[in-house]
């Protein structure tokens, strides 16, 4: 236990949200790496989802058709024992036994106890697999769409400039450097509108623009062209025309720049799940007893070629299965690799006390924890 309670003294020393006991559901997945300190006990089916860390200073208790269920961010530390349980973490560590449960962890599977009837996975390769292929869709989609509005946008600057040459419209704006004429045409760049409003939410760099064009663009024009808009009402037409088609394309230019950044936030999430490729397996530990029914499977994802967001990858399990051998008082080990067997070993119960578990070159092997 001095191993817990070491790792939840870590996890929980910045703060943490604490309540007494869960029998039913909490959800704190939009409050990112906020840890959740659970006092009593998880209970009855109970649901707890959150962002950050678990700790639970009491025990999982679950029944068969109602197993409580953890879905965490980062670790998952039970102090007490868990038995119909589904937890899922960045690690997973237990102060007792466990049973009659399901474990999926990132990087450490940890039960200082007893295990039965428990299936555990090491790596989540499929979960990262998925979150990949959608993310590439998405960004493939993403890119797709800019270079669409990209040539839209310099098909109206294109339209905007004749539009100019034709009505002679004054227009030599240098706003800031966001909006001015050039040798080569209009140029917009909003890049000095967005370093002014850094931490601004969306919809307020938004409502920003809006005021900025009607205030200080919108402004500006009309002083320069005072004469021409007094020049009667076809000008003022023209006049109105342009304004709109400058208005159109500055919203168009912001909503260029934040599907880019959108893209690129993708793009970033793609490679944080690329970061796990050909990544070291991971370690369950049992400081107890493994009995059987037990199932303990491998997973990682192996890339075959890199190339921008067109990564391809494998899925590379390493499984073993533990069950009661024919024979009294013997275990039957059954090994498989990507759904395949690989080997079928015969060991006596004592072999699978107090073990560590490892994948060496796809295989399942295990040795004794001193």
């Amino acid at each position: 236990m001095q191993r817990l309670h070491a790792i939840a003294k870590t996890l929980l020393q910045g703060g943490a949200r604490e309540v007494e006991s869960v029998a039913d559901m909490i959800d704190l997945v939009d409050e990112p790496n906020l840890p959740l300190l659970i006092r009593g006990d998880v209970s009855l089916g109970a649901v707890v989802r959150c962002a950050g860390a678990v700790v639970v200073e009491g025990k999982v208790e679950g029944v068969s058709d109602m197993p409580c269920r953890i879905l965490a961010e980062g670790p998952v530390v039970v102090m007490g024992n868990v038995k119909h349980a589904h937890i899922r973490g960045r690690g997973i560590f237990f102060g007792r036994s466990t049973n009659e449960s399901n474990l999926v962890a990132e990087d450490e599977i940890y039960v200082a106890g007893d295990v039965f009837n428990v299936v555990a996975q090491l790596g989540d390769a499929e979960t990262i697999r998925d979150k990949m292929d959608a993310l590439r869709d998405v960004i493939r989609a993403g890119r797709e769409e800019k270079e669409d509005l990209l040539q839209q946008i310099r098909h109206k600057r294109q339209q905007l400039d004749n539009l100019l040459a034709a009505t002679g419209i004054t227009f030599n704006l240098n706003i800031g450097q966001i909006i001015k004429y050039t040798d080569s045409g209009l140029m917009i760049n909003l890049t000095s509108f967005y370093n002014a409003l850094q931490g601004r939410s969306e919809r307020e760099i938004d409502q920003a623009l809006r005021e900025f064009f009607a205030k200080a663009v919108l402004g500006v024009l009309t002083r320069l062209n005072k004469q021409y808009i007094s020049a009667g009402k076809g000008h003022q037409t023209r006049f109105s025309t342009v304004v709109y088609r400058l208005q159109e394309l500055v919203f168009d230019t912001r909503n260029y720049d934040r599907l880019v950044e959108q893209i690129q936030a993708r793009e970033a999430q793609f490679w944080a799940h690329g970061e796990r490729f050909d990544k070291s397996d991971g370690t369950m530990s049992v400081l107890g007893v493994v009995m059987p029914h037990f199932r303990l499977c491998f997973s990682r994802l192996i890339k075959n070629e890199m190339l921008d967001s067109d990564v391809q990858a494998e899925l590379s399990r390493s499984e073993m299965m533990l069950r009661p051998g024919k024979r009294r008082g013997t275990h039957e080990v059954v090994l498989k690799h990507n759904n395949e067997a690989v080997d079928l070993l015969f060991i006596t119960p004592e072999q699978v006390q107090k073990v560590e578990f490892t994948a060496v070159n796809d295989r399942i092997e295990w040795s004794s924890v001193l």
